[in-house]
């Protein structure tokens, strides 16, 4: 920590370097060097979507969930164009952090807005998906976590949340189908090994 605490000051402009270092804390448990270390790098350069996104996971991790929000919020501020891929990122962290407090509607809007601009965003398709599972709407479900698994085969949740939205749907044999197929891209993973059990 003696060492790496006048490197990091020194690194304020390089945001990778800087959170490499916040990283390597991190994963030392020093939480609360590595949050002050990106809050100071952050106040150094209030532009850095990169440093609020760390701030913003490291909040949500400690359970500061307020704070978390507060600082995915200013991050939209800083580009007015919806389609920006900075502020598509934003804004699905803040729906994540919105389930987190319950306020599922304000969630849903925002992945609502990502997929206006992008309707392609696999990770707001996956969102979405999460929100039909939610009102037991297994039909809308299985339509987009469908379009999850062919864009990304190796997505364990997304054959998972698959198998449960034809599940909720009564098609027993398509999730059992589902769930063989995941098995064949990731033979040995628990979960789906525990879900086929």
């Amino acid at each position: 920590t003696q060492y790496l605490a006048p490197v990091a000051q020194g690194l304020s402009g390089d945001e990778d370097e800087l959170l490499k270092v916040a990283g390597f804390w991190l994963r030392a448990k020093q939480f609360d060097l590595a949050g002050r270390t990106v809050e100071q790098a952050l106040e150094a350069k209030q532009d850095s979507f990169k440093y609020r996104f760390f701030l913003a996971e490291h909040y949500a991790r400690t359970r500061q969930l307020d704070k978390s929000e507060a600082v995915l919020r200013q991050a939209m501020g800083l580009n007015p164009d919806p389609a920006h891929p900075e502020i598509i990122k934003t804004k699905l962290a803040l729906s994540n952090v919105l389930v987190r407090t319950a306020r599922l509607k304000e969630a849903e809007t925002l992945v609502d807005e990502i997929l206006a601009e992008d309707a392609k965003n696999i990770d707001a398709r996956n969102a979405k998906g999460r929100f039909y599972l939610a009102r037991k709407d297994g039909l809308n479900a299985i339509s987009e976590f469908r379009v999850v698994t062919e864009e990304r085969p190796r997505f364990i949740q997304g054959h998972l949340n698959l198998a449960q939205a034809h599940i909720l749907n009564k098609e027993e044999t398509l999730a059992l189908d589902v769930l063989q197929q995941a098995q064949s891209l990731n033979p040995v993973d628990e979960k789906i090994l525990m879900a086929l059990a």
